[in-house]
């Protein structure tokens, strides 16, 4: 009974920040477009995760949208950067508790790992002259390639060929972000 409340309670707070993400989405994003689309795959991400509980889309998509309310806080609103930090890895954190719900003294080493890789990656790319969008691309798919890393890890299914094939789809992701970003601001 009591995982239960757990597990309902750790449902309820990734819904409520999935809504507060795609609130400050909609607030900050200019395009009717960009706001319908996102829409439809914050439906269909709740969609597949009441059919069949699936986290993993739900999850990526709440970092992609609380990543780019973050991103578009600090250049509207003029956020300091010790809020900055402290979201992004109260957001990293939770979110990877949700997918990778492995406990042990190896994953609580993982949790600082993913924290301390993702701010990172945050902060550099607040430098880059890349929308934001772009920025939560390249964060979501840096939090995809290392949750699976650790996945198969644990699974014992990780090889040298499979860590090649997730490295060289996360920069494939990378170089993409990248290049529609420079070739949207010509």
């Amino acid at each position: 009974m009591l995982n239960t409340l757990k597990n309902n309670w750790k449902i309820i707070v990734l819904i409520a920040v999935l809504i507060i993400g795609l609130v400050g989405y909609l607030y900050f994003e200019a395009s009717t477009f960009g706001k319908l689309s996102i829409v439809i795959i914050s439906i269909y991400s709740l969609w597949l995760f009441f059919s069949s509980y699936e986290k993993k889309w739900l999850t990526y998509l709440t970092l992609f949208l609380v990543m780019s309310d973050i991103y578009n806080s600090h250049i509207g609103l003029d956020w300091s950067f010790s809020i900055i930090i402290v979201s992004v890895i109260l957001t990293v954190w939770f979110l990877y508790i949700l997918t990778c719900p492995y406990s042990g003294k190896l994953n609580k080493l993982y949790i600082i790992l993913i924290c301390i890789l993702e701010l990172e990656i945050f902060l550099s790319l607040i430098l880059w002259p890349i929308n934001s969008i772009g920025k939560s691309l390249i964060l979501v798919s840096s939090f995809w390639a290392f949750t699976e890393i650790v996945h198969l890890k644990k699974e014992k299914q990780l090889t040298n060929t499979r860590v090649y094939v997730i490295s060289a789809l996360y920069l494939v992701a990378m170089v993409l972000v990248i290049l529609t970003s420079i070739w949207e601001s010509y």
